[in-house]
């Protein structure tokens, strides 16, 4: 009797319109359109491209030109130097050919068409110049035996800070909004969970009616239709992590524990749904409603609209969070991430499954206890 409940209950399940749309489609588009906006968003702006910038003599400095030969010359370098006239060379910068003209002269300066980080460097760079050669001139003046010495310390890299890695994860911060799209497709398991109550409640649909009617016993009609719609929110939440790593966004090191956290987002959220399909005599569209306001704000304060919204409720309402099971979901995902222990992990999975206990107890006592006059 169960193992035949739980097969027409899987098939209709999969036969609804509202699971192709939003638990396939929806869930498939929303993975697509993150990758096209953030697929290596974050490379590309860490990524340091050499600063064009043309170079004019009007006064020879075999010194300078020497400097920024090498500078050329070397692996990476920080400078695309274009030898020029001043006509050319404020023609380049005019057309953004280049972000600055360095002019050697008595001096040496620089212009500039608008400010940035690339003239800055430049700036820097002509400012420590001018002090190295200062302190070189100075000491070729006062103390001419040390001028070697000078020159070897300027030669030298200064390494004062040593980089340490804390993590063997995927630093790249935008991998937080994959995290929170699959907690969030995970938590859109909700509606299932509604279903399932309506489903099983005579006053709110056919289907209930019938089932009120006939003898199978309605705990096993429950969990029947429960497990149905797990094993089809577990299928659709494996599919979609799967499709983001095929897409070949790097989720880290640990692919199993990142499926056990969609998994269980997935049963946390059906049992949500369940437990607010349960309460009440509303009408399923009322009780849809609630679902879908209360999950639609759970993702905006997880962060999966704005990080910064996370980051004010955890600073100003924590408790909002550590209720919420799709920042946890989310958290437990980023921590998959970014902590080599599973400390803080594991302390999101056991508050997600009480989570789900509660909503499956309280679930089934609301859905057994109701009673009609009449169908």
């Amino acid at each position: 009797m169960f193992f035949h409940n739980l097969k027409y209950s899987i098939l209709q399940t999969i036969k609804q319109k509202e699971i192709i749309m939003w638990f396939i489609l929806f869930p498939f588009f929303m993975i697509t359109v993150f990758f096209a906006v953030f697929n290596g968003l974050g490379e590309k702006t860490e990524h340091f491209n050499d600063i064009p910038v043309a170079v004019v003599f009007e006064k020879d400095d075999k010194t300078f030109k020497t400097v920024l030969d090498e500078i050329s010359k070397s692996d990476e370098p920080i400078f695309n130097v274009t030898y020029a006239d001043k006509t050319k060379a404020q023609s380049l910068l005019k057309n953004g050919d280049v972000n600055a003209i360095i002019t050697v002269n008595d001096d040496i300066s620089m212009s500039v068409s608008e400010s940035g980080i690339a003239n800055t460097i430049v700036h820097e760079f002509i400012t420590q110049y001018r002090v190295q050669k200062d302190i070189i001139n100075e000491t070729a003046k006062n103390n001419p035996e040390k001028i070697q010495d000078v020159i070897n310390s300027f030669s030298k890299e200064q390494t004062v800070n040593e980089n340490i890695s804390l993590s063997n994860g995927n630093m790249d911060v935008f991998v937080s909004f994959f995290f929170s799209l699959i907690a969030m497709i995970a938590m859109n398991t909700a509606n299932m969970g509604v279903f399932i109550a309506t489903e099983n409640q005579g006053n709110l649909s056919k289907i209930g009616a019938r089932k009120c009617l006939s003898p199978t016993p309605k705990i096993i009609s429950i969990l029947s239709s429960y497990l149905a719609n797990c094993i089809v929110a577990i299928a659709l939440s494996v599919i979609a992590v799967t499709y983001i790593l095929i897409l070949g966004v790097n989720l880290g090191n640990k692919i199993a524990m990142i499926y056990l956290s969609a998994i269980i987002g997935s049963i946390t959220g059906i049992s949500f749904g369940f437990f607010v399909g349960s309460i009440g005599r509303m009408s399923s569209g009322v009780k849809f409603a609630i679902s879908m306001v209360v999950t639609m704000t759970s993702y905006v304060c997880s962060g999966l609209m704005s990080s910064d919204i996370k980051v004010v409720i955890d600073t100003y309402v924590p408790i909002i969070n550590k209720l919420n099971p799709t920042a946890r979901i989310a958290d437990m995902l980023y921590c998959l991430n970014i902590y080599d222990d599973y400390r803080i992990f594991t302390e999101h999975l056991v508050v997600l499954l009480i989570m789900t206990v509660i909503f499956i107890t309280g679930g089934f006592m609301f859905t057994r206890r109701k009673k009609y006059a009449s169908l």
